[in-house]
């Protein structure tokens, strides 16, 4: 499972939310999710602050 997409949604924010908040387009962050682009180590980084956790958990993260 994707752990920006699991993160972003336990914390009820929408796409549209995230992707302003990181000044991307909302498709941009649903690639992302969804595998079809990488995640940049300057948006990881971002994400980190925005969430308030270590970057690790924004990869792959095993369904347990």
């Amino acid at each position: 499972m994707n752990g920006l997409r699991f993160i972003r949604t336990q914390c009820n924010i929408s796409l549209s939310s995230l992707a302003m908040a990181l000044g991307v387009s909302r498709q941009m962050v649903s690639a992302w999710e969804n595998d079809k682009k990488e995640l940049p180590q300057k948006r990881v980084e971002q994400l980190s602050q925005y969430f308030g956790l270590e970057e690790k958990y924004f990869g792959e993260i095993d369904d347990v």
